[in-house]
């Protein structure tokens, strides 16, 4: 949290120099002319061009401030400014350096006829502007010859109407500048509302998520005041531009009053203070819920007088709790009264108590950047007095909870491994036959389910053999059962010899019957491995102290191709193969297609 706190000061003090290293090239360059001392203005109610044009002119009155600034007012007013010839080709544009104005009429006037007209404000959509930057921007004609510029402004805002005349090339330049500045400044709050929500989502304290509402909510709200969120997110929505400023601002108000509360622990320590915090709380929903039926002039100028309100209580909340000994209040008291004095210095430019400069016009971009870095230590220090009460009990507890543990875990390593062992004892069981040792036919149908899908898949050949010992019934009735079975263990051992390849698998699939499962072995290959088979058994009887019992088997072969493989089909074609080797005077191997062909 800390580090991050000291990457926005890095920011900070990266944006003054880059800010500084602006004004010095502008200064050297000059590309910049300020029109506000060349400005006339009147009052009045009337739109039309051509009375204003005709008004003599000790009806104007010439501006005197560093930026025409006649605060709010309900008034409407003409401007006018006359710019002498230029002899050069060098193409020139006028700056408004207010988003906010409602409506802008601009006449340009060469030779007692109107050059160029515009109309912009952030009444009009945004895809209107003759150029495209979040201020209002409009070219100049040729400037060979006198040029007057006539401005009709109609606002419910303040009545800001900062002029000044650029060269393109250097307008462009300066632009980026601004651009990266705004950058820097929405980065940094971007990274700070996302550090913070994560760890909100980690150790789950509202105070984390009442900071990241208050910083969202000022981002967003100097989002709306710079003119980026109309250009950049609602470009066609005028109701919502007119109140996002509001909306964003009393936000703000709610969600760092909340986060007073919480960080400084009011409600439990200051009960006077806590209760201020609810009315300031109280009344800024009251104007929430009024600015859906007031006009903006006066639902922005109750907004302002509230905002600024709330600075002047959050600062006194902080030196109180200062007072208390709470350490966080340090790092809390320097941060909001950063936001307060760049809250107090906006009212004032806005009111026109002071002149708009640079330093007053991005007050509250400075103070708000201070107070966010300085809340992130303010919180870094909440969490660490936090985690500092945890400890002790937990240190308490935590060489009991070690033993504890570690029996359990010795109790549950050792029960886990019995388990382990017992299944596996369990899943061998289940899928072996108890006479032979070799694979059940539950165990056979599970992989045959399995090598199908892979078959079919794959598109590989799939080969099945089904051996069937040829009259084994006369070995039981003659030798008795327990030879019999000895002879299947004695089949199943040479059937497992003759399958050496991995994949393959045998299984007595129920009797006297036995299965060889053949993964990608072609119809060819399957047929020699089933003779192979049938030699071996024959070749080799089963021998007792008392006698020799020669056996032999008929094999029913089937593969399948292409994508047939299916376990009933395997199943089926095979037996039917098997079928016919019997058939056949046994002691054979019968294909499935041999069959076919037979028939």
């Amino acid at each position: 949290m800390k580090a991050i706190a000291l990457v926005i000061i890095c920011g900070l003090a990266l944006l003054a120099s880059i800010k500084a290293n602006a004004e010095l090239q502008a200064a050297k360059a000059a590309p910049r002319v300020n029109l506000n001392s060349a400005i006339y203005y009147t009052q009045s109610n009337s739109s039309s061009f051509n009375e204003m044009i005709a008004l003599p002119n000790e009806r104007w009155t010439q501006n005197t401030q560093e930026s025409f600034n006649l605060g709010y007012s309900e008034k409407t007013y003409w401007l006018k400014v006359t710019l002498d010839s230029i002899n050069d080709t060098e193409r020139y544009l006028v700056e408004v350096k207010n988003p906010v104005i409602d409506n802008l009429t601009i006449f340009i006037v060469q030779n007692d006829k109107v050059a160029a007209q515009y109309f912009l404000g952030d009444k009009q959509p945004f895809n209107m502007r003759p150029i495209t930057h979040p201020h209002f921007v409009f070219p100049l004609p040729d400037l060979s010859q006198p040029t007057t510029i006539y401005v009709h402004v109609d606002t419910s805002s303040s009545m800001q109407v900062p002029l000044f005349m650029w060269s393109e090339v250097a307008f462009y330049r300066a632009d980026q500048t601004r651009q990266l500045i705004i950058g820097i400044y929405f980065g940094l709050m971007g990274i700070m509302a996302v550090y913070n929500l994560l760890l909100y989502a980690s150790i789950k304290d509202n105070t984390l998520l009442f900071y990241v509402a208050y910083v969202s909510s000022m981002t967003l709200f100097y989002l709306s005041l710079s003119g980026v969120g109309f250009q950049y997110f609602w470009p066609n929505s005028l109701w919502w531009n007119d109140q996002s400023i509001v909306i964003f601002l009393l936000c703000s108000i709610l969600f760092g009053v909340l986060f007073i509360i919480q960080l400084l622990d009011l409600k439990t320590t200051r009960k006077y203070l806590f209760y201020g915090c609810k009315a300031i709380f109280c009344c800024t929903l009251l104007v929430l819920f009024l600015s859906a039926f007031l006009n903006y002039s006066s639902v922005i100028q109750i907004t302002i007088y509230l905002a600024v309100f709330a600075c002047v209580w959050g600062v006194s909340c902080g030196a109180t709790r200062l007072v208390d000994g709470s350490t966080l209040a340090i790092y809390y008291t320097i941060a909001w009264g950063a936001a307060l004095g760049g809250g107090v210095i906006l009212a004032a430019n806005k009111f026109t108590l002071i002149d708009r400069t640079w330093f007053s016009e991005h007050a509250l971009l400075i103070g708000t950047s201070i107070e966010v870095a300085c809340l992130s230590f303010a919180i870094a220090e909440r969490i660490r007095f936090e985690k500092r009460k945890r400890y002790d009990v937990q240190n308490r507890l935590v060489a009991t909870q070690k033993i504890q543990n570690e029996q359990l875990e010795l109790q549950v390593k050792n029960r886990t491994h019995e388990l382990q062992k017992v299944v596996s004892q369990l899943e061998l069981a289940n899928n072996t036959d108890h006479l032979t040792q070799i694979a059940n036919r539950r165990k056979f149908n599970q992989s045959l389910t399995e090598e199908c899908a892979r078959a079919i898949r794959f598109k590989h050949p799939l080969s099945l053999l089904l051996i069937d010992i040829d009259f084994f019934k006369l070995i039981n009735d003659e030798h008795g059962h327990q030879v019999g079975d000895n002879c299947l263990v004695h089949i199943a051992t040479l059937l497992t010899q003759c399958c050496d390849f991995a994949g393959d698998m045998v299984a007595r699939y129920g009797g006297e019957e036995f299965c060889i499962l053949l993964p990608e072995l072609t119809s060819t290959d399957a047929f020699e491995m089933a003779q192979n088979v049938r030699s071996a058994i024959q070749n080799t009887p089963y021998h007792t102290p008392q006698v020799t019992i020669p056996m032999t088997v008929s094999i029913g072969v089937y593969t399948s191709i292409d994508t047939h493989a299916y376990p009933d089909k395997l199943i089926q074609y095979a037996d039917a193969a098997l079928y016919d080797a019997k058939k056949l005077g046994r002691n054979r191997v019968n294909t499935y297609g041999d069959s076919i062909r037979q028939q």
